[in-house]
């Protein structure tokens, strides 16, 4: 997905950044584990 481009990750920073401050600290963590 990263080599796609830059504007993936970007997109990806604000959609974590819109989860963090949403407080969604857990749904992160299950979504990196699911990443893996």
């Amino acid at each position: 997905m990263a080599e796609k481009g830059g504007e993936t990750v970007s997109k990806d920073r604000e959609h974590m950044s819109e989860i963090g401050r949403k407080g969604g600290e857990a749904s992160g963590e299950k979504r990196r584990e699911e990443d893996r």
